[in-house]
């Protein structure tokens, strides 16, 4: 068998290599294979001419490269290391490239642990033998940044890197369009298009603790190309753009969709059902969060200058807005807010329907929470620029808190609720006293109607605080959708102290709101009686108890004078 033939042997046996019952054993009788091709290389040497003896030397560090990786992946992966340093000494010396001073000591040392390198330095590589040889050093260089990042060495990393980076630069890509990466791969070749990509990788992760910024961009890039070579594992892949969007989001939104614009076409390539319906919910959550920072990031902008916002923002379809978006990453105006707030909500529901399975549980309540949260910011972006008056604004905006804080309730039932059912009174009481002091402007500016109509919202808001608590301290939803007082059971007795301030505050707004009403009816009246009788049946539980004593006092002269003046109006 000739050495050509052998070098094909041992590569396919290398190939081959899988887990097996004896750990390690291919690794090793390829390693063993190798070496003996180099004995014989070396053995020929003695009969060639001196280009020829060069050819041979190249084939030796190229199959010492082989070596190196080899013993990586074994039990003793250090025993490759001289292999790979004396091959990138040779590497060097053959493409006329200088090593840091490092990487040179460490080559010094290496040299006299193989018994190929040459005595004298090699010659520099003719044009051709150098083209081949590029790619081989590039993928050395890549191996032997793995072993000194292992080894905390990161600076030597970095320099080395550094020089990958400037040999890839030496080939001569095409002038007329460098961003055209088919032009590219036909002047560099696709093998250094490859282990070049697995170089910026490198550098990301070596730029990590430096400076994040530059790690992420080398990452990106890596994913980039990556996938317009066609040169990745379908689920790693995806996996890997997923995290990344998280971190790249801060710094480029639009480049992130472009992102997860591919991994919904790649996630189609991965072969296990069950492992693309779980990557296929994690997309759906990435795009759910990438549209929650860009209305976040618009509700800023909107609120630091509303005079900016565009109110014929007129947009097609989300993907034409995404295409088109510019480089603040903020949406114009409110139509356009409204196009992807719905895309955003779609893409939660999808997640959520997978959350829903046994043992997503926790994930479920925490995507359903973050959902809610949205929809605030959402909230708001109409409550400051949406359509029509302020008035109109608001009570849609205050819809929508409400559509958010009944989200929350439902999800899941056999969690408990204390878990968050304080950030859904918090939301609510937040909107009703903006509401309430709304009906007040109203009532000052003897605005009838318009009070009559911010009061009854109020009145409302306040009510489904008090439902809500009902329903926790009963762990029932029998009274659900029911909106008056007199349906919801008498739970101020037994009400925890972390939801009593809640609860008093919400029935002496709603007391007060129904004595203010313009107009009040008789049966306005008896429900503000009731409040103020509620607040006084928990005084009576909690003797002793001064945190609400103005609320206490005013109860208790309402309840002496509305007997009064119903029994007047009666």
């Amino acid at each position: 068998m000739s050495i050509s033939d052998r070098v094909g042997t041992a590569v396919k046996l290398y190939e081959s290599i899988s887990p097996a019952n004896e750990p390690y054993k291919l690794q090793y009788e390829a390693i063993e294979l190798w070496k003996g091709i180099i004995t014989d290389i070396l053995a020929a040497m003695a009969e060639t001419t001196d280009k020829a003896k060069q050819e041979l030397l190249d084939e030796c560090a190229v199959i010492s490269v082989l070596i190196g990786r080899g013993h990586s992946e074994t039990d003793e992966p250090m025993n490759g290391y001289p292999f790979l340093m004396a091959s990138l000494g040779f590497f060097a010396a053959r493409l006329d490239t200088a090593l840091p001073v490092g990487a040179v000591n460490e080559v010094q040392r290496s040299i006299d642990r193989v018994d190929w390198y040459p005595t004298d330095s090699p010659a520099p590589a003719d044009a051709e033998t150098r083209g081949i040889l590029l790619p081989v050093t590039v993928d050395t260089i890549n191996q032997l940044s793995l072993v000194w990042g292992n080894r905390d060495e990161v600076e030597l990393a970095s320099e080395v890197l550094a020089i990958a980076e400037t040999l890839y630069k030496t080939v001569q890509l095409p002038k007329s369009d460098t961003s055209d990466l088919a032009k590219v791969v036909s002047a560099t070749g696709v093998e250094l298009e490859k282990v070049y990509t697995n170089t910026l990788y490198y550098i990301g992760q070596n730029m990590t603790g430096v400076d994040r910024d530059v790690a992420i961009e080398y990452i990106t890039q890596t994913l980039d190309r990556q996938y317009d070579l066609g040169i990745y594992d379908p689920q790693d892949w995806a996996q890997n753009v997923l995290a990344m969007s998280v971190a790249l989001t801060e710094s480029d939104i639009k480049r992130v969709g472009k992102l997860l614009s591919q991994v919904d076409v790649v996630l189609e390539e991965i072969s296990d059902a069950e492992n693309r319906v779980e990557m296929r919910a994690q997309w759906h959550l990435t795009w759910a969060r990438l549209i929650g920072a860009l209305l976040t990031r618009s509700l800023t902008k909107f609120q630091s200058s509303i005079a900016q916002v565009d109110r014929d923002d007129s947009v097609n379809s989300s993907e034409e807005l995404w295409e088109n978006l510019d480089e603040s990453s903020v949406v114009s105006g409110p139509n356009q807010a409204e196009k992807i707030y719905q895309d955003m909500l779609d893409h939660y529901k999808a997640c959520l329907d997978f959350y829903k399975l046994d043992g997503f549980v926790s994930d479920h309540v925490e995507i359903a929470v973050e959902r809610s949260q949205m929809i605030g910011t959402y909230s708001n972006i109409v409550g400051l620029i949406g359509s029509g008056t302020a008035l109109e604004r608001h009570n849609r905006q205050c819809k929508l808190q409400i559509e958010r804080s009944r989200l929350l309730w439902s999800y899941p039932k056999q969690l408990n609720k204390s878990m968050y059912l304080g950030l859904i009174l918090d939301i609510m009481l937040d909107l009703a006293d903006s509401t309430t002091d709304r009906f007040s402007l109203k009532l000052e500016a003897d605005k009838t109607d318009s009070a009559r109509q911010v009061g009854n919202l109020a009145i409302s808001l306040y009510t489904d605080i008090v439902k809500h608590i009902a329903e926790f301290v009963h762990q029932s939803r029998e009274t659900s959708g029911q909106q008056d007082l007199d349906v919801i059971p008498d739970i101020v007795t037994d009400v925890p102290n972390d939801l009593a301030s809640r609860l008093i505050v919400a029935l002496f707004s709603v007391g007060r709101i129904y004595l203010q009403i313009p107009g009040a009816t008789v049966e306005y009246i008896r429900k503000a009686l009731k409040c103020f009788e509620r607040i006084l049946l928990w005084q009576e539980k909690h003797e002793g108890d001064d945190n609400f004593a103005q609320q206490v006092a005013i109860s208790q002269q309402m309840a002496e004078l509305l007997p009064l003046k119903l029994k007047h109006l009666m």
